[in-house]
Order: structure tokens, then sequence, then C-alpha cells
């Protein structure tokens, strides 16, 4: 699983994206090296979406459901195609659900208490949310006892801030809507904003 999260050291979480911009906004992230995708289940259209960009991208791009918090919302995202789950909680149904479907599941986790729950019911990683309530010491800490288990920062994570995580220790950063092209600038200021981006973290 670590290699899911950290094929791009950035997943971008898509939340009910307008149709309009979908589609472009996927194509500039996979070209810039963001090929690590998290459709939340809460955009009625998120199957769709799924497939279509599976359909499309292929072995170019990792897909995965967010926002799942119900163990049906795991057979649903299979069947749409996704490679891993995304929870905002830690539930130990929906990671037996996820694991009896094959697939990687991520949930969310604030504490260590719940770190170690987490490593315990056997997940694949931790999404630590809301990342920047905690801070990035906190993160520099995690590194001695979890150094094992990957980590993705999601929640207030922005281009100012994602490589400051980055260099904290952890795997990856779950970017939302600042990654999604807005229809107030052209396509080519776009696809700048994101290069420029994705440059920095290396």
């Amino acid at each position: 699983m670590s290699t899911i999260i950290e094929r791009s050291k950035v997943v971008a979480v898509l939340r009910n994206v307008d149709n309009t911009l979908f589609d472009q906004s996927i194509a500039t992230l996979v070209k810039h090296g963001i090929t690590t995708l998290e459709i939340t289940l809460d955009d009625p259209d998120a199957p769709s979406k799924i497939k279509k960009i599976v359909d499309t991208y292929g072995d170019q791009v990792t897909v995965g459901a967010g926002t799942v918090i119900e163990t049906e919302q795991v057979q649903l995202a299979r069947e749409s195609g996704v490679a891993f789950i995304v929870s905002p909680h830690f539930d130990r149904d929906v990671v037996n659900a996820a694991k009896a479907h094959d697939l990687a599941v991520i949930p969310g986790v604030f504490t260590p208490t719940e770190i170690i729950t987490a490593l315990k019911a056997g997940v694949d990683a931790v999404k630590v949310f809301p990342a920047t309530t905690l801070g990035e010491r906190f993160f520099k800490d995690l590194a001695g006892p979890f150094k094992q288990l990957p980590i993705m920062a999601t929640g207030g994570m922005t281009n100012k801030n994602a490589k400051a995580y980055l260099e904290a220790g952890v795997q990856s950063v779950g970017i939302g809507s600042w990654l999604v092209w807005q229809n107030t600038e052209s396509l080519t200021d776009y696809d700048r904003r994101i290069g420029t981006f994705m440059k920095t973290l290396t």
C-alpha cells in the first residue's frame, strides 16, 4: 500500500467536482505526475467518474473511493473499479469489508491510540485527519514509534504547506480543491500552477 500513497507524494482528493471541470482537471493532474486519485462518495456521480478514470487511464493511475463510512459503500466502490478505500474515521467493519473485497484501506485517525488500533486491524495506511489541527511537529514525533506505517496527512493541505508535511515524515499529502481547475483561470494558467507546485516537491 505504501507504493500507492507514495507514488506521487500527492493524493488528489476530488470532492463534488463540477462535471465541466472534472475531465481537464484529471488530465492535468496525471500529466504532472499526480496519479493517485481519491473520488469521494458523497458525490452522487462518483461511481461514473471513477469508472471513467479507470477506463481512460488504466494503469497510469490508482483510483480510490473516499468518504466511505458504511460497509455497503465498499461494494459500490469495488464495482466502480477502485483499488483502495479511504474513510474519514476508523471503522473496523469498513476495514474488514474492504479487505474481504481485496481492496487496500486507509482509515482516518487522529491519535496514537487510534493509529495502533488501525494498525492491529490490518490497515494498509492511515490518514491523519485533520492534519493541520495537529501541526507538523506531531508528524515528526510520530516518525519514531510508527515509522513502519505509511501515513497520509489530509485536511488543510495546500501548495503552501505540503512540502513541510512531507519533510516532517508523512508519505503523502491529500489535497482537495486547490488541485482542481477553476473556471476563473485559463487552462494554460492551471497547467502552469500544477506543474510549478509539483516541481517544489522534488
